[in-house]
């Protein structure tokens, strides 16, 4: 009898740990992922869909529209979808179209200046200036890659915009998007879109300038957070982070090691 209490005793001990392990873990990963993530900006052309759950079956409640900036809440643990808050009505956003802003709204579309410490206004080209004065050049030699390589070096130094899409400021994929379009290529919107619309997966030994090379982001569970354009001798150009500039990454470095995903190719 007395042996009988004993693993009674130690089954309800054992049942306790359980469930405080069990309540633990929840309590860890909603504060994982739930919290102050501050703002988004919306990269849908046809409006960005809010589902009341984060399923694409879930309830369509509401359309935001491009550009819209947004309060967002929380994400899911697979990562793919954003709660998010629209007008007073809370639900889910897909991930892949909603960009994470690390600033605050007043200084959307400025850049970090170093020299006065403050967020200002890119005194770049506007759009006419850049069509006017950054041609694509086709000489009938030259190859098509080498041609978007030499357009995209003229937006070098270009300051990254989160949801950028024009030379006043890029995020990397809209930096890529709009390369390619004045080249007279078409692409889909996001780095995830562009990995899956394009069928030719090329081995990292064989790039050639023009392929699109794409990353992971540490912290981000999707399998495509980043991409760049090929140049060669192991060098891309990319919009890189908030803060910083259209540069040159180099492949070869650690980061960029450990976080390359694939490359594809557009041009033949």
């Amino acid at each position: 009898m007395q042996g009988l209490r004993k693993k009674s005793i130690k089954s309800k001990i054992l049942e306790y740990i359980v469930i405080s392990a069990i309540i633990v873990i929840s309590l860890g990963a909603t504060a994982a992922f739930a919290g102050d993530w501050g703002q988004g900006v919306v990269i849908a052309s046809k409006g960005l869909n809010v589902r009341a759950s984060a399923s694409l079956d879930g309830e369509k409640i509401s359309v935001i529209p491009d550009a819209t900036v947004v309060s967002v809440n929380a994400m899911t643990p697979d990562g793919r979808w954003y709660d998010v808050t629209f007008k007073g009505v809370s639900g889910y956003v897909s991930s892949d179209y909603l960009s994470l802003r690390t600033y605050d709204i007043e200084n959307y579309g400025k850049y970090f200046d170093d020299a006065s410490g403050t967020y200002v206004e890119p005194e770049l080209f506007t759009d006419k200036e850049v069509t006017a004065t950054f041609s694509v050049n086709r000489d009938g030699n030259t190859p098509e890659g080498q041609v978007v390589c030499e357009f995209a070096a003229n937006f070098l130094g270009v300051p990254y915009v989160s949801g950028g899409t024009s030379p006043k400021g890029f995020d990397c994929s809209g930096f890529v998007q709009y390369v390619f379009s004045e080249c007279g290529y078409q692409l889909p919107r996001t780095a995830t879109e562009q990995c899956e619309s394009l069928s030719i997966t090329v081995d990292k030994s064989d790039l050639l300038p023009g392929d699109l090379v794409f990353f992971k982001q540490p912290g981000n569970s999707k399998p495509i957070g980043h991409v760049g354009i090929y140049v060669g001798d192991g060098l891309f150009i990319h919009a890189t982070y908030t803060g910083d500039v259209i540069r040159y990454g180099d492949l070869n470095t650690k980061y960029y090691i450990e976080n390359y995903v694939t490359s594809k190719r557009l041009l033949s």
